[in-house]
């Protein structure tokens, strides 16, 4: 018996999230309950109990200061209900059209240098 060895199985379509020719790496991160259904390129920032929310996330009560961006998320996740463990990328060069960060918040250069510390970098479209 023999088997068909050049099938197709599987596609895989660029979504222009990151740039392919620099290394990127992912680590596991826990996202706080109440954040939503997040999509695949939103920025996370790590708020005061070391969790992480969407960029953009007022800061709590009692913080100095609102969580900075640290990670960017590498697959869609649900965090409703509870906290959810995600794969986030902590280091590459991502396209910056398709980052996405909470409604009505607009990325600052300090949100970019604060990545940029963490081996984040931001570039504008290819």
């Amino acid at each position: 018996m023999t088997e068909q060895l050049n099938r197709e199985i599987a596609n895989v379509e660029f979504d222009g999230l990151l740039d392919a020719a620099y290394a990127n790496h992912s680590v596991g991160v826990t996202i706080a309950a109440g954040q939503g259904k997040l999509e695949r390129g939103t920025v996370l920032a790590i708020n005061a109990s070391g969790k992480a929310v969407i960029l953009g996330t007022d800061k709590a009560t009692g913080e100095a200061t609102a969580p900075e961006a640290r990670y960017i998320l590498n697959k869609a996740v649900d965090a409703t209900d509870a906290d959810t463990v995600a794969i986030a990328y902590d280091e590459g060069r991502f396209i910056r059209q398709h980052l996405i960060v909470k409604e009505g918040y607009t990325m600052t250069a300090a949100d970019i240098d604060a990545l940029r510390v963490h081996n984040i970098c931001i570039a504008d479209e290819l």
